[in-house]
């Protein structure tokens, strides 16, 4: 994370993508806890990423930006375009929140977050209007998405 250097005063969006993969115990592990707590693993890795934003940070009110298919509606399930719309997720750490208060929270903000998933981002920042300034986004300035890689076979 760039946090040893200055912006630029304009945003460049030149961002990098970290790709991370997991040995089979710990992907078993993390599916465990993931059932326990009654999250999908997209949840639970957004846990893991707010409280490393956290930690790297210092900040305990941690807000990340995470794509939805926007297709919630029946209606939209045959058509053919591009219906993507960023969520917020925001996490609260302060008050040092034991592991299992952290996960329900996450839990509970990312079920309501894909509530509203229709709610387009540039209306929500038009209603919030946020302070704006050109070196960053106005509401997320990191998101978290999570694709699963195809896994490609040796045909030969």
């Amino acid at each position: 994370m760039p946090t040893d250097r200055p912006r630029p005063a304009m945003q460049t969006y030149h961002g990098d993508l970290e790709f991370c993969t997991a040995e089979a115990e710990l992907a078993s592990r993390r599916e465990q806890v993931a059932r326990r707590h009654g999250m999908t693993m997209h949840m639970l890795l957004v846990d893991a990423y707010q409280i490393l934003l956290h930690r790297n940070t210092g900040q305990d009110d941690i807000l990340v930006g995470t794509p939805t298919a926007g297709r919630a509606r029946a209606e939209f399930s045959q058509v053919v375009s591009y219906f993507v719309n960023p969520v917020v997720l925001r996490a609260r750490l302060d008050g040092d929140p034991t592991l299992a208060e952290f996960l329900a929270q996450v839990r509970r903000t990312v079920l309501g977050a894909f509530e509203h998933q229709d709610y387009p981002l540039p209306l929500l920042v038009e209603k919030l209007q946020p302070q704006r300034d050109p070196s960053r986004s106005p509401l997320v300035q990191t998101m978290f998405v999570m694709q699963k890689a195809q896994m490609l076979h040796d045909q030969g």
